[in-house]
């Protein structure tokens, strides 16, 4: 029972993993989910610790914060107005609901709605807009490295400190 639930929760994890980077998957949400059902399903014994699982929760509220401030930390470092920056966030809301191609587009078009909104000259209409794309390639990059060494932790923690 215990490889089975093991089994199951590596399996839940990977599709989570997935998620970093695939729309309307739940991403590492799913991640920890897996990890806290293991922990009550297989009990104290043969699941995580709460050690392990503060350690989930902990990257799991870092990749939150990488996905939220990611494209808008890009678009600022290549000189974003306010109005840009509000664009490329509107742009990820909206690009979420457009499938793969939306979330590396959204962003990119709102940022640059948001700079000709803001009167900008084309070149730093462009630079603003790269730099929204930069953000978000990087922050998905950085959901995916969280994603993954959620999944690392947790089976590292079972495998190498139960028993």
């Amino acid at each position: 029972m215990e490889t089975l639930l093991f089994t199951c929760a590596v399996v839940l994890m990977i599709v989570g993993v997935a998620g970093t980077v695939i729309p309307f998957l739940p991403g590492t949400t799913l991640i920890l989910a897996a990890a806290v059902v293991h922990r009550f399903l297989a009990g104290p014994e043969a699941g995580a610790s709460w050690y392990l699982l503060g350690w989930l929760v902990l990257l799991y509220i870092i990749s939150l914060l990488v996905d939220f401030v990611s494209g808008m930390i890009g678009a600022k470092r290549f000189g974003a107005s306010r109005l840009g920056i509000i664009g490329g966030f509107v742009g990820t809301i909206v690009g979420i609901f457009l499938g793969l191609p939306g979330i590396f587009l959204g962003p990119l078009t709102g940022a640059v709605v948001g700079e000709a909104l803001a009167m900008r000259e084309p070149g730093r209409i462009c630079k603003a807009g790269f730099g929204t794309f930069l953000g978000t390639v990087l922050g998905i990059a950085g959901r995916l490295t969280v994603g993954v060494l959620m999944l690392v932790s947790f089976v590292a923690g079972l495998i190498l400190f139960r028993r």
